[in-house]
């Protein structure tokens, strides 16, 4: 799973753009919220933090692609 701070327990809204890590001890603007990153102290939380709601949305895994027979096109191999 990805980790973002908006979706981290740690996080702590204090102003529009800007909160607060308390496993850091640091505050996070809005483009280090939304970054992806490798936290050791991440707890995942469904509430985002900047919209104070269950927004999280997993990704859905794409389908395979479809092979050049399926096509009816010869392979060179």
């Amino acid at each position: 799973m990805k980790q973002y701070c908006r979706y981290c327990r740690n996080a702590c809204l204090n102003d529009d753009e800007l909160a607060y890590c308390s496993y850091k001890d640091e505050m996070l603007d809005g483009p280090a919220l939304r970054r992806l990153n490798h936290c050791k102290g991440f707890r995942f939380c469904e509430i985002d933090v900047l919209t104070q709601t269950r927004t999280y949305q997993p990704r859905v895994a794409k389908p395979p692609a479809p092979s050049p027979e399926d096509f009816g096109q010869q392979t060179l191999f």
